[in-house]
């Protein structure tokens, strides 16, 4: 098989709450490695409507119940290890990010399944990026100096 030449569309949502914390999802397949909501756009989706099925799909929230703060201007970008490498993911992702607010309950039985997340936490977003893949790292930066003064950690907007 050839090496993959394209980088997967995608979308991520940064979920904040009132208290300036970001919702961390901890991957089942790397203990300690947490991540944002995030994932591919499927054929016929929009960037929005992508991000309100992984957002249900991964911690249980409606879109229509969140509170949409911003979508970030631009799309990021980042590469992956070749070992990481697959006909799915191909080169890596280039992914439309979203900022909202929400106070409500995430759905536990969703998160914790084990099939791709184990546990979730509130969390400030420069721990969320201390503790995230290496590849991610880089565009979790963006988005935090993007949205710096949306996403004080821990403090009240």
């Amino acid at each position: 098989m050839s090496a993959p030449v394209f980088f997967r569309a995608g979308v991520g949502i940064i979920v904040r709450n009132g208290a300036g914390l970001v919702l961390a999802l901890e991957r089942s397949d790397v203990a300690g490695s947490w991540q944002a909501p995030q994932g591919g756009i499927e054929a016929g989706e929009s960037p929005e409507q992508a991000a309100s099925r992984e957002l249900f799909e991964e911690a249980g929230i409606r879109w229509e119940e969140a509170s949409r703060v911003s979508q970030h201007p631009e799309w990021l970008t980042y590469e992956l290890p070749p070992s990481a490498r697959s006909a799915k993911t191909g080169l890596g992702q280039t992914q439309r990010w979203f900022l909202v607010d929400y106070d409500g309950p995430i759905d536990e039985s969703l998160v914790r399944q084990g099939k791709e997340f184990v546990d979730y936490q509130w969390m400030p977003m420069t721990t969320l990026i201390a503790s995230t893949w290496p590849p991610r790292q880089r565009v979790y930066l963006q988005l935090l100096q993007h949205w710096q003064t949306q996403l004080v950690d821990g403090v009240d907007r």
